[in-house]
């Protein structure tokens, strides 16, 4: 069972987009098992900032220890979440969920793997889109 969220940079379990470029193909890229001080993308840094330091980002780890494709997509279920709302019409997960779901499996956009998985996904209805600025029009 793998319970996860979905990473502002398309992370899971903060294995991150940006390490698809290390690999010369997905299959190459789905046997890593796991990375050891991991360098995370620094809106991943910012992201961990709003949701669990209350806006602090210089307590924020810049590594962490994280599991890999080799692993969570052996999951025989998936149970995983988008609330990435912050009220009053901001958020931070709608482009990154509706990417995960539209875009198709692909090393460069980790979360595109999810889809593939048997399971749920839940997410606040705010996050559907449409992915619209709010802006004067003059």
């Amino acid at each position: 069972m793998l319970i996860f969220g979905i990473g502002r940079m398309c992370h899971i379990a903060f294995w991150e987009s940006h390490f698809g470029e290390e690999f010369n193909s997905d299959e190459e890229w789905l046997k890593q098992p796991y990375r050891i001080g991991a360098k995370l993308h620094p809106l991943t840094i910012e992201q961990n900032a709003i949701t669990s330091f209350k806006s602090r980002s210089t307590l924020v780890p810049c590594r962490a220890n994280i599991i890999g494709p080799a692993l969570f997509m052996q999951a025989d279920m998936i149970i995983g979440g988008a609330d990435g709302a912050l009220g009053r019409g901001m958020q931070w997960q709608g482009m990154s969920f509706l990417t995960t779901l539209h875009y198709g499996p692909t090393r460069h956009i980790t979360s595109t793997y999810i889809p593939t998985l048997p399971g749920k996904l839940f997410y606040l209805k705010e996050l559907a889109g449409p992915l619209s600025a709010e802006c004067n029009e003059t």
